[in-house]
């Protein structure tokens, strides 16, 4: 019996906000012109040479069946703290799509040359834990771009994107014991 992979692939990474985003711009140097859709919080990419887009029955994507790559590029919240980055290969199973799966491949040979900050495993890498709030840590291992380390280095803040209003509020009154001051909106 074969394992099929049930949710999306995914690759987090932190780096300063107002820097260029390292991993959309590499999806654009790969010259698959993917019809890129942008948002505030990122971008779709649709790789219309793997497959068709899918929808749902209420008009929306069907991300799940479609050869779709989305980036979460960081944000600031709160006004200091920043959200780690997330790139998410959102096909499942992404066999579906074999060229999709080889350009996972060929992104992850380029993303894992950065350095590895975070492990979720007991034995991984825990240098800059303390830097990373709230559920930032439940999500797996984060690498860091060249600004995201000098930033971890200077003692940046780091959360996750999925960060609720309430759990901004009580992590901003644990950072205000630290001498950090929130913003009351982002």
């Amino acid at each position: 019996m074969t394992m099929v992979k049930t949710v999306p692939a995914y690759s987090m990474f932190v780096e300063a906000p107002e820097a260029l985003c390292s991993p959309l711009q590499w999806f654009r140097d790969q010259h698959l012109a993917p019809n890129e859709h942008l948002f505030d919080w990122g971008a779709a990419l649709h790789f219309s040479s793997f497959g068709q887009l899918h929808h749902n029955s209420d008009g929306s994507i069907d991300s799940e069946r479609s050869p779709v790559v989305t980036v979460h590029i960081p944000q600031v919240r709160r006004g200091v703290l920043w959200t780690v980055g997330e790139v998410r290969f959102c096909s499942v199973p992404l066999s579906q799509f074999p060229e999709l799966e080889r350009l996972r491949r060929s992104f992850l040979r380029w993303f894992e040359k950065c350095p590895l900050i975070y492990d979720h495993h007991p034995a991984g890498v825990h240098q800059f834990d303390y830097y990373l709030e709230g559920s930032a840590q439940n999500w797996g291992p984060i690498r860091a771009f060249p600004s995201g380390l000098v930033a971890l280095k200077n003692g940046q803040y780091f959360i996750s994107r999925l960060e609720t209003n309430g759990s901004l509020e009580k992590l901003c009154r644990t950072l205000a014991l630290r001498g950090v001051v929130c913003t009351d909106r982002d």
